[in-house]
This record gives C-alpha cells, structure tokens and sequence, in this order.
C-alpha cells in the first residue's frame, strides 16, 4: 500500500508535541518519536531537521529510497508529511516573518528497538539460534537491496543502530537516507561524507571508493559484533585470524554444552561457519569479498548439510537400551529437538504475515469510513443545492442529474428484485409524461359508502414510486392470468 499523507497537527497530537520521552533516537538528519493513535496503532516517526542543509532535496531523496521498497526485512513506509508554515522569528536582531517547512517520514513501529541494544558477548545475551536468524535476516535484506531491485540500492551506513527488531526480533533494515542506486557502473567515486566510522571499508577511507563491496564490509562488523559482543571487531584486529577464530569458538562450546546439550555440535559448526563468513567480509581488499547472493548460499547450504546430518542421526539413534527395552520417548526428543529451530523460524514468519494482514485491514476499513463520510456531506451539499435552487452551472446541473439518473436506475433494480422475491405490488398507474407510478404495500379493504371510486387522496396509504416501463413489464408478467 502507498504511504499515506499526515498532517503535521496529527503528528504533533500522537507524539505528544514531539517531546523528549516520545524520542527514540536521533541521527544526522533527524530525530526519531514514537506516536500512538487513539485507535492504539503505533508508529515511528522521522522528524527532519529544519534548519540550513537540510532542504527538501535530501527528503525527496530518502523517500524515494524506500517507497518502493517491499520486503519482510525491511522497515516500511507507511506515511509522510510535508507542510510549510509562516512563522514569527528572530532573524539578524529583528523579528521578521518566514517560511519555515516541516517534514516527517512514518514507519512501522519496532517494539524492540535497534540491534545495538543487543549486542553482547557469548556469556550473556541471547542464545545462538536467535543470533544465527538476526545474522540471516540481516543478510536476506541486504540480498533484496543489491540482487532483486533494479536498479539496486546500495545502503552504504549498515550498522546496529540502523537495523531494528520487531517483536519476535526479526531484523529490519532502516534509514535510507545516504543510500544510493547504482546503475550499470559497479563502483563511483564519492567527495561526500557517508557512513559511520568502524564500519566504512578501507577503499572509501583512502580513496573514496563506494561500490557493492561497501556493505558487505559492514555485514561482516555487524556479524563479528553479534557473534563476540560490541568489542568483538576490536579484538579481531589486535590478534590473528586463527587465534581468534580459536577464542571466540572456544567461549561458545562452553556456553552451547551448558544452554544447548543436545545440538551443541550443530550450533557450534554453524558459528565457526559464520565467524569465518565475516572474516572474509572485511577483507581488506574489496574485490575479494563475497557477494552478498554467495553468502547467502553458503547459509542455506550450510543449513541443509546440517538438516541432512540430523536426519542420519535420528536413523542411527540406538532405540534400545541396556536390558534391551524400546526408547520411543528418546527417538521422538530427538526429533523434536532437530526440528524446533525450523519450526520457530516458519512461526514467526507466519505470525508476521498475519499482523501484517490485520494491519492492512484496519486501514482499508478507515478508508471506507472516510470515503463514506465525504459522500454524505456531498449528498447534503448538493440537496442544500437543489433545494435552494442555487446550482446554476451547467456542468454541475449535468452531473447532479446524470447521478439521480444512476440512483433511480439502482432503485429500479432494487425493485425488480422485490419482484423476484414475491413482494405484492398493489398498483400500477402510467403518467401523461411517459413515466409509470408504482404502488406497494397491503391494499385497505373499506371502501367509500356511496360505492365511488376512491381520489388519489382517499387511497390507502402506500409507497409510490416513479418506474421505467422495463420495470412495469416485469410487473405485467408476474401478476395471474
């Protein structure tokens, strides 16, 4: 769905006058509110700075950035605002009138904030099979950006900060506001400032140099700090590849054989895979980094050897024990152990799916009370009209009477399926002018004394209505013989 425009009076009521326990963050361009509707949706806006160098250029910019963005794991537009307002300011000493312009992006809430929240070493923090879906997600989103859009985005500030959780930590990618669209040149050449430091590759430090292999870089920062905690990166670059490797799996076997006895050995292969994926990720030269569609081979792939070597351990799991009785109870843990981790991640994203669905339905039915609500006081305006007599255009004269035209035509067809339905139509009366009354309802019984035949006035009360001759027709047809 298209994002909605906001008014900048909504966005003030439900952010509570953007004050600071409503703020959620804040970056280079603006800060970030958390608004509440009274209907209780919430959602996150963007306030952007309003202030020199930062123009409707650079909101045009990270609008259409992620406008045309559709993906679970990116964060999606759901409205923006744009106003320019006449204010009293002090300018040079003097207070002077000027146009000051307001502008707002709305996205979907995330009830648990951005990752740097989350990122511990492996003695706290959560277990190896939530970072493992974070570190895919992530990886997934990034898949979307630079191989399934055209032409592709290009995020180039991926970081924690900028990657949200929803409330089953599922990752979203966020703030598009430096991202750029490549289109057949593969690298170019910036003098703008991009990124944030520590996660900007060694090619744009020296000389400039942006391309795809930009966030792949900062994947693998990302990946080391989920992995080893926020200092993780650091210390990969104070000690040898090995020895780190060697540390940091050593830490995660200790903390596996306590929290996850059972597929201790299938999570430990799965974080040296990973560890060594976004080894290669930050790769001092570029070109020898992985793309991301091969990264993201070698996860799925990862994952199946693992799916396959689970299945071979169910087959060979000894069913019996000492005395020779059956285990069933073993075999079936076993299973149900092996397939738990594809089981939650298949939930959540069902779970997504249907929030979503429910979301889409909330809106679409304050659309058909808006829409209700603009024809009504249409109907008004144009009964006032035609009351009072004042419609004196032409063309408006046309409209109204193409429109009661369509309304009898409904009324009409309405009535042959009172007709269709067995409803008694007491009378039928033909006009001067062409046109057909039509009476219903039960007819009255009494009838004058003198044996006259009743006025129109004496008649027993019924609805009359104006008919077409079709619909006199349909009448004729059904009454007896």
């Amino acid at each position: 769905m298209f994002p909605q425009p906001m008014p900048l009076h909504l966005l003030e009521k439900i952010t509570n006058g953007f004050s600071e326990e409503r703020q959620l963050g804040r970056g280079a361009y603006g800060k970030v509110y958390k608004g509440v509707h009274k209907s209780g949706e919430t959602i996150a806006v963007k306030l952007l700075h309003s202030k020199p160098g930062f123009d409707d250029a650079q909101f045009e910019k990270e609008f259409h950035n992620v406008v045309s963005l559709h993906h679970e794991n990116i964060v999606r537009l759901v409205g923006f605002c744009h106003e320019t307002r006449r204010e009293f300011v002090q300018h040079n000493g003097k207070m002077i009138f000027a146009d000051s312009a307001r502008m707002a992006l709305c996205f979907e809430y995330m009830h648990n904030g951005s990752l740097d929240n989350y990122l511990f070493d492996e003695c706290s923090g959560h277990d190896w099979p939530t970072r493992y879906a974070i570190i895919k997600g992530i990886c997934e989103g990034l898949k979307y950006l630079h191989e399934e859009l055209e032409p592709p985005l290009y995020h180039l500030d991926l970081k924690p900060a900028n990657i949200l959780l929803d409330h089953n930590m599922m990752p979203k990618l966020a703030d598009f506001g430096v991202s750029r669209f490549f289109g057949q040149e593969q690298t170019q050449i910036t003098e703008s400032c991009i990124g944030t430091l520590g996660y900007i590759p060694p090619e744009y430090i020296e000389r400039n140099i942006i391309s795809n292999k930009f966030d792949i870089f900062s994947l693998g920062v990302v990946i080391i700090k989920l992995i080893a905690g926020a200092t993780g990166y650091t210390q990969c670059a104070e000690m040898p590849t090995e020895k780190f490797i060697e540390l940091v799996h050593e830490r995660w076997r200790n903390r596996l054989q306590v929290t996850s006895k059972d597929g201790s050995e299938q999570y430990a292969k799965q974080l040296m895979r990973c560890i060594e994926m976004a080894l290669s990720c930050v790769e001092k030269e570029w070109h020898k980094r992985p793309l991301i569609g091969d990264i993201i081979d070698k996860l799925n792939e990862m994952e199946t050897k693992d799916d396959q070597g689970s299945s071979n351990q169910v087959v060979s799991v000894e069913t019996t024990n000492t005395k020779g009785v059956s285990r069933p109870r073993e075999h079936a843990r076993a299973a149900c152990l092996i397939s738990r981790g594809l089981v939650l991640l298949f939930l959540k994203k069902a779970q997504s799916a249907i929030e979503e669905e429910a979301k889409l339905r909330q809106r679409a039915q304050a659309d058909i009370a808006f829409i209700s609500g603009e024809l009504q006081v249409i109907q008004s305006i144009l009964y006032s009209a035609d009351k009072g007599k004042l419609v004196q255009n032409v063309v408006v004269r046309t409209w109204v009477s193409k429109v009661r035209e369509l309304a009898n035509e409904v009324e009409e067809l309405t009535f042959l399926r009172e007709l269709g339905n067995g409803r008694r139509v007491s009378r039928v009366e033909r006009l001067p002018d062409g046109s057909v009354i039509v009476g219903s309802g039960r007819p009255r019984k009494d009838f004058p004394p003198d044996g006259r035949r009743r006025t129109r006035k004496e008649m027993p009360p019924c609805t009359w209505r104006r008919r077409s001759p079709a619909c006199v027709h349909a009448w004729r047809c059904q009454q007896p013989r």
